[in-house]
Formats: C-alpha cells, structure tokens, sequence
C-alpha cells in the first residue's frame, strides 16, 4: 500500500532521531556553545543582519508596541521602510521570540537546527510517498539536507537554511493532486507560505515554477491523467488560500510595489554582469565545495578561479560522486523496470533547474563563455526574475537528485532480504555522503574559520541614555556590509537608533547621508586602503559637533578591531581631543560619551556648507585625480550637510568635469529636489535647491552609462541665496 502523510509512527520516529545525530555531528561546534556560537563567514555582515531581523519584530511588537515594518532604529533619523525593503524571515523571527529569551544567538540556531533537521525529515516523506522503502528515503533526506548547496548557503543566510517546507510543499502537492483532500490542500497552501517567508520569496517562486515544469513533464509522461481540469482547479486553490494565509506578509510587499521606486530596489544588482556574478561555473558540480570540513584548503586553491567576485557561498554546486552514481543508477534501473515512468520526470526537473542554475552565459574553470544558457530568457520574465542569483537554483536541483538517488539506492537493495545488510549499506552511503558534502570529520581550522563567538562586548551595557538619543559606530558605511551588519547585532543590547545600518537594499539617502559627518568619511574603513588620509581642507572639530548634536548622537563606537593601528591611534586622538577620554577600552571596542555640552552648539548665522569642496569621500576618489587641487570627485553618491537660516532657495555653483553624460539627482532629506541632466566635458554646473530654515542634508546622486567609474567631477563649489 502506498505511504500516505502524515501517517507518523515509531519507525518515523527514530528518523527523526537519526536525523537529529546527523545535524549534530555536521554542525557540532553550534551544539557544544549553542547560547553564544554561531554558524558565519569572519568578515561578512548577512548572518549579523539576520540576527537583527530576529530580534527587531519581536521588540517592535512588544516592547515598542509599534510595526516591525518600519524603523528609525537603522539610518536614524530618517528610518527604513521595511515595505519597501522586506524583512527576512518574518516567520522565524515570531517563531523564534520565546527562544529570545535566553539568547538572541541561540533563537537563530534553533532556527538553523530546525532547517537541517526538518529539510531532512520532510524529504524523507517525500521520498517515502514516491519509493515506499525506508532506507532510500533516509538516503534522500540526508542528501537533500546536508547537500553541500544548503550547508553553503546556512553559512550565510538563515532564511536558506529553512528549506524544510519545500519537500513539504511538493509532498502536499502530489497528495493534493492524486488524493484530492482539503487536508492535503490545505497543509500545500501552510507549506508555500512557510517555504515563502520563514525561507524566502525566492522559495516561493522556484515552488511555483517547479508545479509548472511538474504538470508540463506528466503531461507528457505515463501519468499524464493526473493533469487535467481538477489539478488545474487544486493549483488555483492552493495560491489562492496561500495568498490569504499569507496576507498579513504579502500585503506589505504589495505596497512597497505600489510606492515608490521599491521595485527598482528590489531589483538592485539584477543587471546581466550581476547575474553572471551570482551563477554557478560548471566545474563547480565536480569539486569539492569550500564550506567542506575536510576539502576546505583544496578548495579554498581552485575557488578564487571558479569565483572570481568572491562570492563562494553562492557558487557552490557540487554534487558528491556517491550522489551521481546513485541518480545514474536509479534512472538505468527505472527505464528498464518501468520504461522510465518513476524518474523521467525528476529527472527532466533537475536538468531545467541545474541549467538555471548556470546563468545567462555559461561559466567554464572561471571563463565567461558565449554559450547561452535557459537563464537568459528566464531573467526577463516578471516577478520570476526576482530569482537574480542563478546559483540559487541549486536548491531544487539537489531535492531532484536526492529522489533519483533513492530510486538507486531501493534498486540495489532490492536483491538484499537481511535487514541487518540493509542498514549497514546505507549507513556506509550516508557515511560517504556526508564526507563529500559537509567534509565530517569537521578540522579545527574549519571550525574557527566559520563559526564565530557572539559574545556582546561589555561597553554596550553600560549605556546610559537619554530619549531620542542615537549611537554612532566608526567605520560604518552601508555599502560595507560587515562592520554596519555588527552595529545592528550589538543595538539589540542596548536599544537605541543607530547612524546608517544595513538594509541589503537601501536608497540614495541611506546610502549616502552618514558621509555628511566629517568624521564618518574621515575615518571610513576604506582608510586602511592605499589611499591614506582624505584631503579634507577645513578643521573637523566644528561641523562634527554640530552633526554630532543634529543628529542626537550620545555615544560613539569605535570597532578597534578593524582599523590598522595607525588609523586606529589618530582617530582616538581626535575623538579624546572632542569628547575627553573614552569611558571603555576593550579588545574589539572603544566607546566615548558625547558630552552634553556639544547638543548645545550653536548653529552658525549665515549659509554654510559643512563640507566643503575640498571633502573627496574615499570610495569615489580616483589615485590620478588628487593632484587636481579643489577637485571633489563623485561616482555614485555624496552628501553635503548644509544650514540654511531662512527658508529661501539655495543656489549651487561649480566647476564640472564630465567624461561621459549624466543626469545629477539631488535629494535633500530624502526628497528629490532638482534633476539635471550635464553632457561630456561640460564646465558649469548651476542649480536651485529648496531648502528649510535650519539642517539639511543634500544627497547627491550621479546616474550614467558606466556605474563603476569616477566619470564626474565638481569644482569649487558654492551655495548662495536666490537673489529675487
């Protein structure tokens, strides 16, 4: 008789068990410090701001008693929209709360267990209802789960660890189709929200292209009789009740799409070069991945040519030989026992999936070839090409593999009657399996490379702060991911808005409205690059101390850890010469008390830019171009903070180098004030700004043909009064 869900019983019961044993071992060192260790990449900011995302809803909710969808806690003043920008996870972040309380840490590792075990669990039903043998379907759990894709992906992004609701989703589906239950219906609509917004939207995308290439392929297969008007109909019902279940998720996303420019954001690095950034080298399905115990320093030689952007997790596809053999084996045995009825469709499943997977153009040993791949076309499909990183795609490459992997495994077994044999030939088969895709044995230099102590430096218990006051950390910058992604995790202890932050995707004013401190671009982490020290012309101490009071800020951060000691030593200096002496040194942290005697500053009486045209922020400074006295350069974005006495019209004057044409957008606190498009080498730049009595921050933002290049250069800038 066929396996039916959920029909639980002692046997699943010890899987469960096994499953368990499993995740232990693969993720051992979370296991033994799981209050205060978790599973992260040294340098990267995403497993930070998933702690972040973790934690904020809960506290929005029921502390602040306010919505977690938007915030001044990050970029204060001016906030996040998180409608526009979604929060990750939401699910996890309301599932997780009670586990909070003894840790924000150990939450997000009950999440990130929850995923190992469950994906492998869930696949096991799966695999269970398709092959009727148990030990095939412990096979394709542990394949599915500890695959070297999800483990790759868990390193970084705890929504792609969740992937337990997709073979719970396909599971459902199947059962809905062939049994046609409402419970079946309803536990598929439960699993496509889950799958959506515990995982990620991109889960829920890839779910509905699999239903589609699912119908397709039985169509044309032996069972083509389970696609028929009713299936039609049970697939409409299953979007239609998930879309209710989910709208309190959902609804926001919707809004964001209605307002403001938020698709564009949500369609940030989604051109072709960021594409083919994001997809997989074709020899990555044949070695062995970076985030294996065992294999890490081989890989760690051949990784920088298969990835050149850097981005490994990403990158990662391999398969595992055992895998391959067993997927080769089960669709041979298929085609001669049943003319390929069982495997033919998993089959042609995995190969649309690992083929997106590849990209627009295919990537051979790090080369870019002129050979399209079916992600070329796919990436101009609406909402669909939401799927920006190709890589991703891998997910459900993986769970096809594992279900023709059991179909190998059942067919091998099936000439063995001892139990006894059974058990010891698939423990041999996991056994391999996890040595090929999560190296166990895990090396201590793994252990220390990709795990990280979260212990919260004991500065930030001892801030003591008045209302409406915020934090500022040096460096921060949020295009650098790291040290903004660590200011956030550390604000989950102290509670109070922090300056900039780190969103994923983020607009002008975010980016950019931090550098207006002089300080913040001063000692910005891209000092400890070759350039040096910025050529600021005029003296710090004033502007900062009215920045520093504009925007409430009661105490300042230093992360010493990452600056070199020379930067670290003047930026110390000059922080002791403003504000006295720090009121905690430790290892990774130095903190000073703004004193109340600087949000008495008096603002000055005529108009005046803080920053003059002499401030070249550091990330737009081209090496050739600081020998051209009173050039400010600017790529992509700068602020200029700016008072103003009255409420009348600035005008703006400068000398203008263009090499290529370009429209400059001006924002001032957020609101687009002037738009101008300047052609190739022109010499003036004029334009008015409004401008309110009293602070304001411009943004200013260059758009043309070539991103990546310092194309546009100002001179001698000036502000003035509109004569009338």
């Amino acid at each position: 008789m066929q396996y039916i869900f959920p029909k639980i019983t002692k046997k699943e019961v010890l899987v469960l068990t096994l499953y368990l044993l499993l995740t232990i071992l693969v993720s051992w060192p979370i296991f033994a410090n799981i209050t205060h260790v978790f599973a992260h990449i040294n340098g990267t900011g995403d497993p930070y701001q998933f702690l972040w995302f973790l934690w904020w809803p809960g506290y929005s909710i029921f502390t602040l008693h306010s919505s977690p969808y938007t915030t001044n806690f990050l970029y204060y003043p001016y906030g996040a929209n998180f409608s526009y920008n979604y929060l990750d996870s939401p699910i996890s972040s309301l599932i997780s709360f009670p586990f909070q309380q003894i840790s924000l840490t150990f939450s997000y590792n009950v999440i990130f267990i929850l995923g190992f075990l469950l994906s492998a669990f869930f696949m096991y039903l799966l695999a269970m209802h398709l092959t009727e043998d148990t030990y095939a379907s412990f096979i394709a759990g542990a394949i599915f789960s500890f695959s070297a894709v999800n483990i790759a992906h868990s390193f970084i992004f705890l929504n792609f660890t969740s992937t337990e609701w997709i073979p719970l989703f396909i599971l459902s589906f199947l059962l809905s189709i062939k049994r046609r239950k409402l419970r079946y219906i309803v536990l598929a609509a439960f699993s496509l929200v889950l799958a959506s917004f515990m995982g990620d939207i991109e889960q829920g995308i890839m779910l509905f292209l699999f239903v589609l290439l699912f119908c397709y392929f039985t169509y044309f297969s032996s069972s083509r009789k389970l696609i028929n008007l009713k299936t039609i109909s049970i697939i409409f019902e299953i979007l239609l009740l998930s879309f209710l279940i989910g709208l309190p998720f959902i609804f926001p996303l919707i809004n964001g799409i209605i307002h403001s420019n938020s698709l564009s954001l949500a369609a940030t690095s989604s051109s072709l070069s960021a594409n083919e950034a994001w997809s997989n080298d074709l020899l990555s399905f044949f070695l062995p991945s970076y985030f294996n115990g065992l294999f890490n320093q081989l890989a760690s030689k051949y990784y920088p040519t298969l990835m050149p952007y850097g981005f490994y997790w990403e990158g990662v596809s391999y398969i595992g030989y055992s895998v391959i053999l067993l997927s080769i084996f089960g669709i041979y045995s298929d085609i001669k026992s049943t003319k390929f009825k069982n495997t033919m469709v998993w089959a042609s499943i995995g190969i649309i999936f690992a083929m997106l997977s590849l990209g627009p153009l295919i990537h051979i040993n790090g080369n870019v070839t002129m050979i399209p791949g079916p992600y070329i076309l796919y990436r101009i499909i609406p909402i669909f090409n939401l799927i920006r990183e190709p890589g991703r795609f891998d997910i459900m490459f993986s769970l096809c593999l594992a279900i023709l992997a059991a179909f190998g495994l059942r067919s091998l077994l099936s000439k063995v009657n001892s139990v006894k044999k059974k058990t010891i030939y698939t423990a041999i088969i996991s056994s391999i399996v996890l040595l090929e895709c999560a190296g166990i044995p895990l090396t201590s230099s793994f252990t220390n490379t990709f795990y990280t102590n979260t212990a919260i430096p004991e500065a930030y218990s001892l801030m003591n702060h008045t209302i409406n006051s915020s934090v500022l950390f040096l460096p921060t910058a949020p295009d650098q991911s790291y040290q903004s992604a660590i200011a956030m995790y550390y604000q989950t202890e102290f509670n109070v808005p922090i300056i900039g932050g780190y969103t994923t995707r983020s607009t002008p004013l975010q980016d950019f409205y931090i550098y207006s401190i002089p300080l913040v671009s001063t000692y910005s982490i891209e000092n400890l690059s070759s350039y040096g020290s910025y050529p600021i012309k005029e003296n710090l101490t004033k502007p900062t101390l009215i920045l520093l009071s504009r925007y409430n800020i009661s105490y300042i951060s230093v992360l010493s850890n990452l600056y070199n000691a020379t930067v670290l030593k003047n930026l110390t200096s000059t922080l002791s010469n403003m504000l006295g002496s720090p009121i905690y040194t430790g290892n990774s942290t130095i903190l000073f008390k703004v004193p109340e005697k600087v949000h008495t500053q008096q603002p000055p009486s005529n108009i005046t830019a803080f920053i003059s045209g002499e401030w070249v922020p550091e990330f737009a400074v081209c090496s050739n171009c600081l020998n051209e006295s009173g050039f400010w350069w600017v790529a992509s974005g700068s602020s200029i903070s700016i008072y103003s006495p009255t409420n009348d019209p600035i005008i703006m004057n400068s000398s203008i180098l263009s090499l290529d044409n370009s429209t400059i957008s001006i924002y001032n606190n957020g609101i687009l004030t002037s738009n101008q498009r300047v052609n190739v080498l022109s010499t003036k730049y004029t334009t008015e700004i409004p401008v309110r009595s009293g602070y304001n921050n411009l943004t200013i933002v260059i758009n043309n043909s070539n991103q990546d290049s310092q194309t546009l250069a100002f001179r001698n800038i000036t502000l003035s009064k509109l004569t009338k």
